[in-house]
């Protein structure tokens, strides 16, 4: 049965499905503004179809074919017939594609860089093995997880001080705090090592902690918007 879904998808060229990619990316505010209005039953975090989603599109005044979305869906790794994904996960996933982290979301689990490079299963502290090139590298895939993680925070609808009180300690965050702000705000989804590489990312105070001003600019939006949209709209 999969394989007669699977060759009702015809191939669509990988720039079409960029130029896909890219229009439902730009569409994020308008998405988000209807899933917000009163009276809407659907959610950006509500896991739904590809019929569903292509609905809501037509909303919002994005006429994508069905079969074109559908296979932007494959191309991302994600389920095409039935419940496939949510439009936050989408979304984030289409601004990884447009960066070059293909499947990025696949499974509909944030995967970093690291998890597929020459350093997966590496211990921070593995003390004797630890050699500057991997320490590099592993800092390198920190940022990478940072930036997945902003997306990540700004379709939460809160803000970030809310995020950063979710595992305050005392006026700041440890590697314990944080990982409970990743684990709730994306519902177990992003693994607890990703968590620690986007911690070892972060600067740190004297006591090796994260305050809330450097959290802040860590995860804010990268251009200037209203606080409306900064809090609510995936970026």
């Amino acid at each position: 049965m999969m394989a007669s879904h699977m060759s009702q998808i015809p191939h669509i060229d990988r720039m079409q499905l960029m130029v896909i990619a890219s229009e439902l990316f730009r569409a994020r505010q308008a998405v988000s503004n209807h899933c917000a209005a009163p009276g809407t039953k659907v959610q950006l975090r509500d896991v739904l179809t590809s019929s569903q989603m292509h609905s809501i599109l037509k909303k919002v005044g994005i006429f994508i074919d069905i079969i074109h979305l559908k296979a932007l869906l494959k191309e991302l790794g994600f389920p095409f017939n039935g419940r496939s994904t949510s439009f936050t996960i989408l979304l984030t996933s289409c601004k990884a594609l447009l960066h070059g982290q293909t499947n990025a979301f696949q499974g509909q689990t944030l995967r970093s860089a690291h998890s597929v490079s020459d350093f997966s299963g590496l211990s921070f502290h593995a003390s004797g093995r630890m050699t500057p090139n991997r320490a590099a590298a592993l800092k390198d895939d920190g940022k990478k997880v940072v930036g997945m993680l902003r997306d990540l925070f700004y379709s939460t609808r809160q803000n970030l001080y809310e995020i950063f009180k979710i595992g305050m300690s005392g006026q700041s965050l440890d590697l314990e705090g944080f990982t409970k702000i990743v684990s709730q705000c994306s519902e177990d989804l992003v693994p607890e090592y990703d968590a620690q590489l986007a911690f070892s990312a972060l600067s740190k105070n004297k006591h090796g902690k994260v305050t809330f001003d450097t959290f802040e600019k860590a995860f804010r939006s990268e251009v200037p918007t209203s606080t409306e949209f900064e809090t609510k709209v995936i970026r």
